[in-house]
């Protein structure tokens, strides 16, 4: 046996040396390396590191030249759990008690998991209720939808109800409000800022009104024009009660006068602000109880607009102030004041502004510089009117159908008073604005301004100078006195016939004359001789003593008031007469007698103007 083992060793031994010569004798390895990129490993195959692997020889490099050789654990990443999941999918529904169940699975190596999904309430949010002084609320809470069971806002505690919050009032400190002579004050208290219900106490058990909490007023501090120097509130004492107040185009006016009646004395403030005008209206009394007997205004008071006095012919007296600086259209019309002071800041006074007012004696102040149109129209008891010294500009008609016998202006370049007339100065001739009564026209006067004489009662007779060349409408109108007028030789504008002023034509080929003013005579007015009389002029006959009128052929127009109030029993027109006049016989008697046939009048009269023929008119047809 021992000798078997040692033929085996040699045998060995002989086939070993053979096999290394033999390998001496082959030709060395050149590795063919396939490159396998980098890969990552997941469950379902095995990844790559980015290596060189020879499949001649098995092994791998992390070269391209095979020069670094490494081991199969660090070319080739082995597989692991990186499952591609898909959607988890609900194999058993979870209710508010009860636990649910869901699996996936991977879409490449199909392998599954599961989970359990725990029972869970739906809760839904539920708004609180704020509370109310009397109304309990309650806080916001959470509701399961599905079980109705309640919880908790924040922790989502289950609760068997929504917390409660507690009605309650919600105090502020009100701090005590001491009163002044023209607002009331308060006590301390408390105010609820949810209901505004007031309490004496911070626990809002003791309820009281804005009266229980009122402080009495303090005393007005009145001073010596009689105004609270705290307020302006006025010493009723002294001023009136009742008047209105209000704003006017943003100034605080007297608007009316309210219940007071009698004697009345005008505050200077309302709320406190300057009382500055008199409005419109505002103390008129259009009706037949005329209560206004006197009126004081306050020296803040500077305009007195239109109409603010009309009609108060109860008023005998006015106290201006002494800044007034304007009185407005028809402020006093109609008032029954005798006299009055107007201030010398006085700078604007409005047309009519006292007409028929019963003044007797009126002086205008220095600041005026314009007199408006019929300012003391038909004021029947003024007898003086003083004009400023520094007036510019007087309106003719501005004592229209006032008696006036004497006016005075001193130291004046514009104007002049001369033998009864307001005369305004020119070279070589004057204008006469204004003629008062027992006035004697001037003979350097070369016009009579519209109105000049009209109303004055005392006016027996005037003489027209030779100068004139112009008289203005109604120069003599409402004259009742003047029964006797002529004019100087040698004028070639106007001359006198059958009592009337007759104004002359330039045009001789195709004279047109106007007749503009009756005599007074109390005799028939004869004028049908006249070839060239084509026009009767406004007021000519107003209110005439003639017992008839006979006017010629050629009459053509009548104009509008031209006959109103004459005492003719009537009046003969010419066959060609195309035009009567507004009003042209009102306040007549008489018999309007034409000289045509009556086919020829109904349709001339029919042209006539409106309300030209009153209903007491009667009317003849002479042919």
């Amino acid at each position: 046996m021992k000798k078997a083992y040692a033929y085996l060793i040699v045998l060995l031994l002989v086939c070993a040396a053979a096999l290394s010569a033999l390998v001496c004798c082959v030709k060395p390895h050149t590795h063919q390396a396939e490159y396998i990129p980098a890969t990552q490993p997941n469950c379902s195959q095995e990844g790559s590191s980015g290596y060189y692997y020879c499949a001649e020889c098995g092994k791998y490099f992390s070269d391209k030249a095979c020069e670094n050789e490494i081991s199969k654990e660090d070319a080739v990443l082995p597989k692991n759990d990186e499952h591609d999941w898909g959607e988890w999918k609900q194999t058993t529904i979870s209710d508010c008690t009860h636990e649910g169940e869901r699996t996936r699975a991977c879409s490449r190596c199909g392998k599954t998991e599961t989970q359990i999904t725990p029972a869970e309430h739906t809760l839904l949010y539920y708004g609180g209720k704020q509370p109310t002084c009397t109304q309990a609320g309650y806080e916001p809470y959470l509701r399961c939808s599905t079980c109705g069971a309640l919880f908790t806002q924040t922790d989502k505690l289950p609760i068997s109800q929504p917390p409660v919050l507690p009605a309650a009032h919600k105090p502020v400190l009100q701090a005590q409000v001491p009163s002044t002579c023209s607002a009331v004050g308060r006590k301390e208290h408390y105010a609820c800022s949810a209901c505004g219900k007031l309490f004496e106490d911070i626990a809002c058990t003791r309820e009281v009104s804005l009266e229980q909490l009122a402080l009495p007023l303090e005393a007005h501090t009145y001073n010596d024009e009689h105004i609270c120097s705290a307020c302006f509130a006025p010493d009723y004492d002294h001023y009136t009660p009742g008047l209105k107040f209000d704003y006017v185009e943003r100034k605080m006016s007297l608007i009316g006068l309210g219940e007071a009646q009698g004697d009345i004395v005008v505050q200077p403030y309302y709320d406190g602000v300057p009382v500055t005008e008199v409005a419109e209206l505002a103390a008129a009394e259009p009706g037949e109880e005329h209560t206004l007997t006197s009126i004081i205004l306050p020296d803040s008071v500077t305009a007195i607009r239109s109409g603010a006095f009309t009609g108060c012919s109860a008023l005998r007296s006015i106290v201006l102030p002494a800044g007034l600086k304007s009185v407005a259209e028809s402020a006093f019309t109609d008032c029954g004041i005798t006299e009055i002071t107007l201030p010398n800041g006085l700078e604007n006074l409005g047309i009519g502004a006292f007409a028929g007012c019963a003044l007797t004696n009126v002086t205008l102040p220095e600041g005026l510089e314009s007199v408006p149109a019929r300012l003391f129209e038909n004021c029947a008891y003024l007898k003086k009117v003083t004009l400023p010294d520094g007036v510019q500009s007087i309106a003719s008609t501005f004592i229209l159908n006032s008696d006036v016998d004497e006016l005075v202006l001193n130291d004046n370049d514009k104007f002049r008073v001369e033998n009864g007339c307001l005369l305004q100065n020119g070279a070589p001739n004057s204008v006469l604005i204004v003629g008062v009564n027992d006035a004697v026209i001037p003979n350097k006067v070369s016009e009579i301004k519209p109105y000049a004489f009209a109303g004055r009662s005392k006016i027996t007779s005037l003489s027209i100078p030779s100068n004139v060349m112009q008289i203005g409408e109604g120069a003599f109108s409402n004259c009742p006195a003047l029964s006797n007028m002529t004019v100087e030789s040698g004028s070639f504008y106007y001359y006198m016939h059958g009592g009337c002023l007759i104004e002359m034509d330039s045009m001789q080929a195709n004279a047109q004359e106007k007749l503009l003013f009756a005599c007074h005579t109390g005799a028939m007015a004869d004028l049908s001789e006249l070839e060239h009389l084509t026009s009767v002029a406004s007021y000519a006959f107003e209110n005439a003593d003639v017992t008839e009128v006979i006017l010629p052929d050629c009459i053509k127009t009548i104009d509008e008031f031209a006959f109103t109030g004459c005492k003719a029993t009537g009046v003969t027109i010419g066959f060609y007469i195309t035009n009567i006049g507004y009003h042209a016989f009102e306040n007549c008697a008489l018999t309007l007698k034409y000289n045509g046939t009556k086919e020829v009048w109904d349709f001339r009269s029919g042209k006539f103007a409106t309300d030209w023929n009153p209903e007491n008119l009667q009317t003849e047809c002479l042919k």
